[in-house]
């Protein structure tokens, strides 16, 4: 393998699409491609791991500004941030990871309390009863009790 990719190759060995890496590039989370003569962006191979470390943390939910905050610097094997910076941001993160979790949970609890029942109708097609699963949600969120 040579040692630049085309956008396609560098999608294929990271797991990313190329309008991903494009908009990576556009927002200055990774530097822009070289052209080749033919026009199209090159890649030099290490931005395959770059791109995977971006998209590691981007499946953990990291958001992109601070995946850029921590990126910036940390180009030719040195780091600018000091290990402060590092754990402060890291500390933040779990706090709000935290708070998502609780309300997860929240949501978990309040689709798991919903009584679904299947409607029951006659030969008709005329229903007895129906599952109210839209009231219920209604009398959820004003903060009452599904019954």
């Amino acid at each position: 393998m040579s040692n630049n990719l085309t956008i396609g190759e560098l999608a294929k060995e990271t797991g990313l699409t190329t309008k991903t890496i494009r908009f990576y590039e556009e927002i200055g989370l990774i530097s822009p491609a070289t052209r080749a003569d033919n026009g199209y962006r090159t890649y030099a191979f290490e931005m395959v791991e770059e791109l995977r470390i971006i998209k590691t943390v981007r499946d953990l939910g990291l958001p992109i500004p601070e995946i850029k905050k921590l990126m910036v610097g940390c180009g030719e094997g040195g780091c600018v941030h000091n290990q402060e910076y590092l754990a402060k941001e890291i500390k933040n993160y779990v706090v709000i990871l935290k708070e998502k979790i609780a309300q997860l949970n929240n949501l978990k609890n309040k689709l798991e309390t919903l009584k679904v029942t299947i409607c029951d109708c006659d030969d008709n097609g005329e229903c007895k009863y129906c599952c109210n699963v839209l009231g219920q949600i209604a009398q959820t969120a004003k903060g009452g009790e599904v019954k």
